[in-house]
């Protein structure tokens, strides 16, 4: 599918007498494609827009101004801000997920790989028996004299 601009100006071009296999070299299409869109009217064209356009696509202006804020934002919660902004907004969630995934590609806001390590709370173990606590790196906090685990996800 071509843009309203590139097809305005594949218009202007055939009017100028240019041939339609150089037209299409220059906008980047086939030249069965640059014929159809040329036997096409503006009407027409605006008409096959609106029919064809993906329905996602009616998003994309709301999603990446919530990426720009916060590129780690998940997926889901990308969701549940749309479904609240658009209450319309119906759509599979496989498909939204990877849609938001295409488009943080495309503009640029991929989320971070590595998550930051976090603190979580362990029982008392001794740090050198099973394989679980080997994978945790324990420290003692002075003030409360209780242990607690760094783990990182994976």
């Amino acid at each position: 599918m071509i843009s309203k601009e590139q097809f305005l100006e594949l218009k202007h071009l055939k009017s100028l007498g240019v041939p339609t296999t150089t037209i299409a070299k220059k906008i980047g299409i086939s030249v069965p494609n640059a014929n159809k869109w040329l036997r096409m009217d503006e009407d027409a064209f605006e008409n096959y827009l609106i029919n064809n356009t993906p329905y996602l696509e009616q998003y994309r202006a709301f999603i990446p101004n919530i990426l720009k804020i916060c590129p780690q934002t998940q997926a889901t919660n990308i969701m549940y801000r749309v479904k609240d902004q658009f209450p319309d907004f119906n759509c599979r969630k496989t498909t939204f997920f990877r849609y938001i995934h295409d488009l943080r590609e495309q503009t640029g806001y991929v989320k971070p790989e590595q998550r930051p390590a976090r603190i979580i709370r362990c029982r008392w173990f001794e740090p050198n028996r099973g394989s679980h606590q080997r994978k945790v790196d324990i420290f003692k906090l002075s003030t409360f004299g209780k242990f607690y685990g760094i783990m990182k996800l994976r």
